[in-house]
C-alpha cells in the first residue's frame, strides 16, 4: 500500500512487516520533514514494523535543529518499537547529508536495538531485507519500482 504522508511517500507491506519511505522532492515546507518524521513513527508504533527501508537520496539538506531533534526525539520514540533491522539507502550525490546520517547512526547507536545495513541502491537494501521471500520483493517492486524519484501522482 502507497502513503502519502507530509514531505514523504511511503510504502507498507503487512505481512513482511515492512516500512519503505523516501521525501518527495516537490514538498518545500521546511516544517514538513518532522511532520513527515512524525507520521514516520507514528507507523512504526501502530503498524509494529519489524524492517525498514529508508532511501535518503532525496533528504533535504538537515540542519542542525532538525539533526538534533531526530538524535534527542526521533531515534528514542522509534527505538521502543518492534523494529529488527533497517536498510538506509545513503545519498551519493549529497556528501553532507551521508556523513550526518552516518554521525548519527554512530552516535546514537545505543538507542538502536536493531541491525543496520547503509547500502548505495535501493535493490540491493529491499534484497538485503526480502530476499529470502521472492514474492514479497517481487511485490515491493511491482507496486512501487526502484529508483531515485518520487512520481508528480502519488497514489494513497
Amino acid at each position: 500500500m502507497i502513503l502519502t504522508l507530509p514531505a514523504i511517500r511511503a510504502q507498507f507491506l503487512a505481512s513482511p512487516s515492512l516500512l519503505r519511505f523516501q521525501w518527495n522532492t516537490t514538498c518545500t515546507n521546511p516544517q514538513a520533514f518532522r511532520q513527515g518524521m512524525d507520521s514516520v513513527a507514528q507507523l512504526i508504533e501502530q503498524k509494529n514494523i519489524r524492517q525498514a527501508l529508508v532511501d535518503m537520496n532525496d533528504l533535504p539538506s538537515m540542519g542542525l535543529d532538525d539533526q538534533a531533534w531526530v538524535a534527542t526525539t526521533w531515534l528514542p520514540r522509534v527505538a521502543k518499537g518492534a523494529v529488527q533491522r533497517v536498510a538506509l539507502v545513503l545519498p551519493m550525490h549529497n556528501m553532507y547529508n551521508q556523513l550526518v546520517v552516518e554521525s548519527l547512526v554512530r552516535t546514537e547507536r545505543a538507542f538502536m536495538n536493531y541491525d543496520i545495513q547503509f547500502f548505495s541502491n535501493t535493490a540491493e537494501a529491499a534484497d538485503w531485507l526480502l530476499g529470502d521471500e521472492p514474492p514479497m520483493l517481487a511485490a515491493l517492486h511491482s507496486e512501487w519500482p526502484y529508483s531515485n524519484t518520487v512520481s508528480s501522482a502519488l497514489a494513497s
